[in-house]
């Protein structure tokens, strides 16, 4: 297929997955009005009947690139590859329904090994009113592949989209970015004994919890102007809001919500605790606007409500002004970084 991304030399790694998802959102534009949003957002939003939309949103996780064994249970194997999907749901502030699990096996699994993969789907997706209805199985050599498609609906007038943020809006985060990264950090770099002061931040890699409830409220309760999750790093993400928002934005360092244990363990391997909270990913957290208008008051009541830690940690600029990182009161320019499928693997070997 051709269009004007088309240049038929480069690889996949000069492109990266953001500029492939573009080609695709340019090849496969319908103009269908029953697609009320298609590629590039956090699920698609389709028109079926009534005042519901129905959002549908599929992952993949592939041994050795999304997961290792050797420090990953088969349960936690399941409950992730799920959690990511329905986290996408989150951010659209809806509700999942059903799930389609295909899955990649190897022969010599056991039967105890598949029971446990199974269990940590189903359980993820139960806890949230979801169920597995189908999918599929295949033979995948030496490596499991699990891929869920998930559907959802949402209400049409109070649908969560990336676009919508305006200059002016403040801009919030839930929970504790860079925890996700802290834990593959301490699973890969800490020998097993060292690791037990650092359980929270393991847990956050391996068993990530996805902000439903928060995205309903927020929808329900018309509080953000734009919502994204985030999976590719908090920089990343708030440079997919803007874009899709015709916005800049200017975030505060110092206002970044650290956990302790990720101080903790930054100082333990020297790392910069600022860097795993910008561009770690996987946290799968709710990073969304809100307009100014909008009492603080009622975001704290929606933090009591659900018990998620809401921090505000900057505003929405205009386009033009881009975006900005506030620390100590100097600003520098915030440079988007994150994880990047084949730009990512590209750099590792």
């Amino acid at each position: 297929m051709k269009g004007k991304h088309n240049s038929p030399n480069r690889t996949l790694a000069e492109i990266g997955e953001f500029g492939l998802i573009g080609m695709l959102r340019d090849w496969l534009s319908s103009g269908d009005p029953r697609i009320v949003l298609g590629i590039g957002g956090d699920a698609a939003a389709l028109e079926v009947s009534g005042e519901r939309l129905l959002l549908a949103t599929s992952d993949i996780q592939i041994e050795e690139t999304h997961f290792r064994r050797r420090y990953a249970t088969m349960e936690q194997i399941g409950w992730k590859a799920m959690a990511i999907s329905l986290s996408d749901i989150a951010a659209m502030g809806g509700a999942p329904t059903y799930a389609l699990v295909s899955l990649g096996l190897c022969p010599q699994l056991t039967e105890d090994e598949f029971g446990k993969l199974f269990a940590g789907l189903q359980r993820a997706a139960s806890i949230h009113g979801a169920k597995i209805v189908g999918g599929n199985l295949a033979f995948s050599g030496n490596r499991i592949l699990v891929d869920v498609t998930l559907l959802g609906e949402v209400e049409r007038d109070k649908i969560l989209r990336r676009a919508g943020a305006h200059p002016g809006d403040r801009i919030y985060v839930s929970g504790f970015p860079g925890q996700s990264a802290a834990g593959y950090a301490v699973l890969n770099r800490l020998d097993r004994e060292r690791q037990t002061p650092f359980s929270e931040l393991i847990r956050a890699h391996l068993e990530p919890q996805p902000r439903l409830a928060l995205g309903r409220l927020l929808a329900e309760r018309r509080l953000a102007s734009a919502c994204i999750d985030i999976s590719d790093g908090l920089s990343q993400d708030l440079s997919r809001l803007c874009e899709a928002s015709g916005v800049g934005a200017e975030i505060s360092a110092d206002r970044l919500p650290l956990s302790p244990e990720l101080q903790a363990l930054a100082g333990q391997l020297r790392l910069d605790p600022l860097q795993l909270a910008l561009h770690g990913g996987e946290d799968y957290e709710l990073l969304f606007a809100v307009r100014l208008e909008v009492p603080p008051e009622k975001l704290k009541a929606l933090q009591r409500e659900t018990g998620t830690p809401l921090t505000e940690i900057g505003r929405i600029l205009p386009a033009e002004e881009g975006l900005w990182l506030q620390r100590s009161g100097k600003r520098a320019r915030l440079e988007p970084r994150g994880w990047d499928h084949f730009r990512s693997q590209s750099e590792k070997q």
